[in-house]
């Protein structure tokens, strides 16, 4: 059996006295494809146009200017910079001192390398200052180390081979006993090698995360210059990297991280952004897609939320307008558990419409009544607002914002990731995060956003004389494994957020709809083995009643032939929900 990176390089720390490491994409990583998209960032967070090429052109000066072909440093840098960026240089370290984590990988080798009592150096390539990387290394848990080497402070490159010659000074011992890990195939290993130490090359980790996962791959290909896109691949990747190694994550939470993680980050933003804009007092996500949402909503000023059953099964029993026979089947069996009336109907070889029309007095009553309850359960947790935004995930005909008109004396606001059919609606005010376009990328996802956005909750039968919820007792099993799951889904889409909060803070992405969009899309169109395993076993339905389900991901012929002509099928398959 072929063994480890990790394992071999545990057999060379106990051959060797001295261990040296590298720093940046080895002990350390950015959450970026390229190292460089750090520049872009800070372009775009202090709005300075241009930055980036200007950050990227005086490197080059720099390195051009330097006569005895070492490394140069931050200073040299930004004297070659223009004036007008000059004050942007203690902006770039402290974004560096930011966002750049641990490679939990390389630190685990590094703690193995202490804990045999092996001299351990680090040696990085870098332009930044010693200090600064000193203050990084120690942030993310590298201390007990004997020295740090960095170029621009010796002003020795390892490129020219006098850096590692300040190892081996330093060490006082034979080059042989030394080994060397880092990321580059030049400077870490072959020059290493050149001065007699032992090298071993650690292939990146985005380097790994694009050739192990061809969705990222592909998504990497068409988004190759969005900072956006960058910033989602590289969180993803030092997430992939942690589950690698530690192996403790199960199938669900990876599923949410993946999958829900940057479409529930991207459409919270816009939430969050629309509720300041509107100058709402309540922000109320729907149940069952309002489950994660509300989790992830962090109110500000005097902003509360509130998490609210406005399903489609309400609009059942206050309207009465019903669709078909599953719909008016609700009806009757709601109301029949407590009207001996409408008990005694079910008994009759009616159907459920005929049994509505034939008692369509008795109906009014009770969808009265119901309305009733509505009103006194949304005023138990709503209070009285004066504006009110309603967040659901994707609505045709505004049912859930229309039962909150109907009930509540307050301006209602409609917050939707997408609106199917009349999208312009004037009757009710509203806005939305993914327009429908052309090309319409939402329709091909809509059952994996029904999913992820969805609660452990059973479906939702009514609401009851007291004003509280009422839940459906006849599951069909379909519904019962989504949501035996969906709390490790909900786990690794709150985790994703966490990670973006954790390390970016303010300057985290707003995540654009077609970025999330484009993601999801290619994710379900080159599922991993472990996706076709575990997500062929699920079924979704979008029908209010919860009565048929479909499975969620097609067989293979059917997949060759969506990739191919992907608009027609997708069309024919969602005829009946749009």
């Amino acid at each position: 059996m072929r063994s480890t990176f990790r394992e071999i390089a545990k057999r060379e720390i106990d051959r060797h006295s001295v261990i040296s490491f590298d720093v940046f994409d080895t002990l350390l990583l950015r959450p970026y494809v390229s190292p460089g998209d750090l520049f872009r960032h800070v372009e775009v967070c202090e709005e300075a146009e241009s930055f980036e090429k200007e950050r990227r052109d005086a490197e080059s000066r720099a390195y051009k200017k330097n006569q005895d072909g070492d490394c140069i440093n931050f200073d040299d840098i930004y004297a070659e910079i223009d004036e007008k960026f000059r004050h942007l240089k203690d902006v770039e370290a402290s974004m560096e001192e930011k966002v750049i984590r641990a490679n939990e990988e390389m630190r685990m080798l590094f703690e193995y390398a202490l804990y045999k009592n092996k001299t351990v150096v680090i040696a990085s390539e870098m332009y930044l200052p010693g200090d600064l990387i000193e203050r990084i290394l120690s942030k993310n848990g590298y201390t007990g180390y004997s020295k740090l080497f960095v170029s621009s402070d010796l002003r020795a490159s390892k490129w020219t081979g006098r850096l590692y010659d300040a190892i081996i000074s330093y060490t006082r011992v034979d080059p042989r006993e030394i080994l060397h890990i880092g990321d580059n195939p030049t400077a870490d290993v072959k020059r290493s090698r050149s001065k007699g130490m032992t090298a071993l090359l650690y292939e990146k980790v985005i380097d790994r995360f694009l050739s192990c996962n061809r969705y990222a791959k592909r998504f990497r290909s068409l988004m190759k210059n969005d900072l956006e896109a960058s910033i989602l691949l590289g969180v993803t990747a030092m997430h992939w990297n942690t589950k690698v190694v530690n192996g403790n994550e199960d199938y669900w939470t990876d599923f949410g991280y993946r999958y829900g993680g940057a479409v529930c980050a991207g459409y919270m933003r816009f939430i969050s952004k629309k509720a300041s804009e509107e100058k709402c007092d309540v922000v109320a996500f729907v149940s069952r897609d309002g489950y994660t949402l509300e989790k992830l909503f962090t109110p500000s000023g005097s902003v509360k939320k509130s998490y609210i059953h406005a399903q489609r099964t309400i609009n059942l029993l206050t309207s009465l307008k019903y669709k078909d026979e599953k719909e008016a089947r609700h009806i009757v069996d709601f109301f029949g558990k407590e009207n001996d009336v409408v008990r005694a109907l079910s008994e009759k070889k009616l159907t459920a419409s005929a049994m509505i029309d034939s008692e369509r007095e008795l109906f009014e009553r009770l969808a009265e009544e119901a309305r009733g309850n509505y009103a006194s359960y949304m005023r138990n947790i709503l209070g009285d607002p004066d504006k009110i935004m309603l967040t659901d995930l994707i609505t045709t005909t505004f049912s859930a914002q229309r039962a909150l008109h109907d009930t509540i004396d307050a301006k209602i606001h409609g917050c939707y990731f997408s609106v199917r059919g009349n999208e312009k609606n004037d009757e009710y005010e509203h806005s939305v995060y993914h327009p429908v376009r052309s090309d319409d990328s939402v329709r091909r996802i809509v059952p994996y956003l029904e999913l992820l956005l969805t609660s452990p909750q059973l479906p939702l039968a009514g609401i009851s004389k007291e004003g509280h919820p009422v839940y459906a007792d006849n599951i069909d099993p379909h519904e019962r494994f989504w949501a035996s799951v969906y709390p490790s889904i909900s786990e690794g889409i709150i985790k994703f957020s966490n990670d973006l909060n954790d390390i970016f803070g303010e300057h985290a992405p707003s995540f654009r709809n077609d970025i999330v969009t484009k993601w999801l899309n290619i994710q379900t169109n080159l599922p991993s083995d472990d996706d076709i395993e575990n997500l062929s076993k699920v079924r979704w339905t979008f029908e209010a009643t919860h009565t048929e389900y479909y499975p969620l991901m097609q067989n293979p012929v059917k997949r060759i032939i969506r990739n191919a002509f992907g608009d027609l099928v997708d069309l024919v398959k969602f005829k009946r929900y749009l």
